[in-house]
């Protein structure tokens, strides 16, 4: 008994999957994804935090941009499956905390790969 407390003290939640969903950022209708992310801890799935993905005028002129219609500079359908399917199970029964990070790690990688750009 004492063995199976001190074990559940010691491992953190596992992520369990991202929801990912189009939103609007401001009145003028500027469109953004909203990333929830879930955590199974103790044997219960839980949304742990939210995070809206925020960018600048500039980040969404450049080619790489996840618009579904370049052209147009609208829809993020793509990138919400993206997130919802093959990125949710690569971080799948990982250690949250090492997701966070994980997280952060791509997020500078992407910005120092603009800046090359």
């Amino acid at each position: 008994m004492a063995s199976t407390l001190i074990d559940s003290v010691k491992k953190p939640p596992k992520f369990d999957r991202f929801q990912a969903a189009e939103c609007t950022l401001n009145s003028e209708g500027m469109s953004s994804i909203r990333i929830q992310v879930y955590a199974s801890y103790q044997g219960q799935n839980r949304h742990a935090y939210t995070y809206v993905w925020a960018y600048n005028q500039e980040d969404s002129e450049s080619e790489t941009f996840p618009y579904d219609n370049k052209e147009e500079k609208t829809g993020f359908t793509r990138a919400c499956a993206a997130l919802n399917g093959p990125l949710s199970q690569f971080f799948r029964e990982r250690g949250l905390y090492v997701t966070k990070k994980t997280c952060y790690n791509l997020e500078d990688w992407v910005d120092r790969k603009r800046e090359k750009l």
